[in-house]
């Protein structure tokens, strides 16, 4: 299957994890040449006007969203990471082909961990998360700043998740297995929405920190990494992968 990547248009928040998994995957594959267009993050809340004139139809109101013409267009992760197999499915060392490479044992554990941080760590944590460190800043009169306990609470789920990945990377050096694959990714991406704002304590976590380091070493973490919110500026340490 053969298509022009370049007429596509991604519709997006930058430091939704969601989107940026997608956009991590779109650089594996050495694609970069797609138009861009960023929405407001209530759209992450699914406030339907931050998507206007995006959704159209009723399945076209998450992110991210790939639009490939006025109708035809495809809708979060899960579809456009279907859409990329399609097109990549024969190149090797693609993450398609590595992740065709894994046992049918791995290959479960990984479907396993990408369903989990994309519905339960992106609902339970993610979300919550920028309702305390985002949305108070781009939109004062809206959003109140939380409350001592609502950050406590926040932050304990977090580390929950953690802990979760620092035992994982005791007994293996990447989530996929023995190489960096899909589930590396998208767990980079989630990771990388944290970060952004400071709020992993990186020497609690060692092995989670050096796997981390490998992952803002790769080119397609690059336009991640320069990623800037005007309400929030990045940690000083964001882009560092000697962090």
């Amino acid at each position: 299957m053969t298509f022009d990547l370049t007429t596509l248009t991604l519709i997006h928040h930058p430091i939704c994890p969601l989107c940026r998994e997608v956009r991590i995957l779109f650089a594996e594959y050495g694609t970069h040449n797609w138009h861009d267009e960023t929405v407001s993050i209530l759209a992450l809340f699914n406030e339907e006007k931050a998507l206007t004139p995006f959704s159209q139809y009723q399945w076209q109101k998450y992110l991210p969203i790939i639009q490939m013409n006025a109708l035809n267009a495809h809708t979060g992760p899960t579809a456009i990471k279907n859409f990329l197999k399609t097109l990549f499915y024969n190149v090797e060392h693609s993450p398609i082909h590595d992740f065709n490479q894994l046992s049918e044992l791995e290959r479960m554990k990984s479907y396993e961990m990408i369903f989990s941080f994309t519905h339960h760590f992106y609902h339970d944590v993610i979300l919550q998360f920028l309702k305390l460190r985002l949305l108070p800043f781009e939109f004062p009169k809206q959003y109140e700043h939380s409350s001592p306990q609502e950050i406590r609470l926040v932050m304990h789920k977090l580390r929950m998740w953690l802990d979760d990945l620092e035992r994982l990377l005791l007994h293996q050096p990447c989530f996929t297995g023995s190489f960096i694959g899909m589930s590396d990714f998208c767990v980079a991406a989630h990771i990388s929405t944290i970060d952004y704002f400071g709020d992993i304590a990186w020497h609690t976590y060692p092995e989670l920190k050096n796997w981390y380091a490998r992952m803002k070493s790769r080119p397609s973490m690059r336009s991640i990494c320069r990623d800037f919110l005007p309400a929030v500026k990045p940690v000083a340490h964001y882009k560092d992968l000697d962090f």
